[in-house]
């Protein structure tokens, strides 16, 4: 009898076991209920992205294979506190590094559905300067468990939000992230345009130009790669590169990689663009001769180009240099004669670029004498302004100019021009021309000082008037009159 009851006590406690050990495996088995982010209307207030609510045991599990295979870092370890996204406060986040999962996770696929309106509500906080908010959404993002093709757009944003911050190095690390966890990626020479770019911005044109080089090389070896992409991002990087040697001083490799370009098949605006840096690594290395030639090959070929009024004044600079002044006038009469209608035109660099051409050659052709010519560029001058400053320091030149022709009427009629406009002006409100007049008053009083003593001088040159003398008296007093009479004062 006490056999069978301890027989059946032993059955009993097995089964008792058994029953518990079932429902701990159920329940541990059983799935985390997750809110998915489609519920909330687009219209509402919306939240930030927590990671799945699981117990604790499954995101034990979830989190052991990534601890395992962890990136590299693309953002510190120190917390931060979610800024409010749509006028809401989100959740407190850490800024913890977030790390891709390498497996493929079965997930519910409702915010995988949401993805880019979470993408899409990121990039708005970005364009509104809300950049905490940004980042904080972005990694919230990065912690869920997803397939491994949907952190592409995610890593690009964020790499994006730390560009636009100008946190490059950070950047960088992301930019990284996604070069190793995606190397068949066809945007992947963007990437590394990219980051060329990035190190363009931090100062180390090196390592820039080591990007570039990886650009076009990973451009053409792409598999599934379009051509005419390929070329497209190969001219970019070539552009890329010749700017890094140009940005770091190294001008006759900017020379080279710039002549290389143009033997591409190039658009209108890209080959406006390479001519300008052209001329200008020409320039800075003194070949005269052969800026002349480029920058003519500029304003032939690229009429329209918003750098045109620049290459004008180079070359009329070096024309100039070159003893060729007829021609380095006609570059600057075309440049004070261009066409303000053209759309697009900044007019505000062009009155820069005219007015320091115009007044610089003017300048230099009176200083050596050619007056004609100076005249005829201060002309030119005077029809594109009309402010009194403008107008008044060119009259002053203008005059200037005229003395020197010995015009003196036209030069005296120009200075009193100018002090007649000054008359006109209210008391006080053109105190930084009243040089210019006082310099036009002073030249008046010169020209009057000259004139009175020129004739001052000729008079002097000329002499006394003659009167009659004592021996011419005497010979008239005893002269005889033709008939033989004496003069009627001689006593016989």
């Amino acid at each position: 009898m006490i056999l069978s009851l301890f027989r059946a006590g032993r059955y009993f406690v097995g089964l008792l076991v058994i029953v518990c050990l079932t429902l701990i495996r159920v329940r541990a088995a059983a799935p985390a209920h997750e809110p998915a982010p489609s519920s909330v209307p687009r219209s509402a207030s919306v939240h930030a992205p927590e990671p799945p609510a699981a117990s604790h045991a499954a995101a034990k599990a979830h989190e052991a294979p990534a601890a395992t295979h962890a990136e590299p870092a693309v953002v510190d370890s120190r917390k931060t506190n979610a800024v409010p996204v749509h006028g809401t406060n989100a959740p407190p986040t850490t800024a913890a590094e977030p790390v891709l999962p390498d497996e493929e996770p079965q997930q519910s696929k409702g915010f995988e559905a949401e993805l880019d309106n979470w993408l899409e509500v990121a990039r708005r906080q970005r364009a509104s300067t809300n950049y905490a908010a940004a980042e904080s959404l972005l990694k919230a993002i990065l912690k869920r468990q997803l397939k491994s093709e949907l952190y592409r757009p995610v890593l690009r944003d964020l790499a994006v939000l730390y560009e636009t911050k100008d946190e490059l190095a950070k950047a960088q690390q992301v930019l990284s992230q996604y070069l190793s966890r995606y190397p068949d990626d066809p945007a992947i020479p963007e990437v590394l345009l990219e980051q060329g770019r990035n190190y363009q911005k931090m100062g180390v044109p090196r390592l820039a130009v080591a990007k570039f080089y990886a650009v076009m090389s990973t451009a053409v070896n792409l598999v599934s790669g379009d051509p005419a992409y390929a070329q497209r991002i190969v001219l970019r990087s070539q552009h890329e590169i010749a700017n890094c040697y140009f940005d770091s001083g190294e001008y006759d490799s900017a020379v080279d990689f710039f002549r290389r370009m143009l033997k591409l098949p190039l658009s209108l605006r890209d080959e406006a663009t390479v001519r300008y840096k052209l001329v200008r690594s020409l320039e800075r290395l003194a070949r005269t001769n052969e800026v002349v030639g480029e920058a003519e090959q500029f304003v032939r070929r690229c009429t329209s180009a918003p750098q045109l009024p620049e290459i004008r004044v180079i070359l009329a600079g070096n024309l100039k240099n070159l003893g060729r002044d007829a021609e380095a006038v006609a570059q600057v009469a075309a440049l004070l004669k261009q066409d303000r209608s053209q759309p697009g035109l900044d007019l505000e660099a062009l009155a820069r670029w005219q007015w320091r051409a115009g007044n610089d050659l003017g300048n230099q052709l009176y200083r050596q004498g050619d007056y004609i010519n100076s005249l005829e560029v201060y002309r030119l001058l005077e029809e594109l302004g009309e402010s009194p400053e403008w107008k008044w320091s060119i009259w002053y030149q203008t005059a200037l100019v005229l003395e020197k022709l010995d015009q003196v009427a036209k030069a005296r009629s120009t200075y009193q021009r100018i002090l007649a406009e000054r008359a006109k002006a209210a008391a006080g409100s053109q105190q930084g021309l009243d040089l210019v007049a006082d310099l036009a008053r002073w030249r008046l009083e010169s020209l009057d000082w000259g004139e009175h003593a020129a004739a001052a001088f000729r008079d002097l040159a000329r002499g006394p008037a003659p009167g009659p003398t004592a021996s011419a008296a005497g010979a008239a007093s005893t002269q005889v009159p033709a008939n033989g009479a004496a003069p009627a004062s001689v006593k016989k």
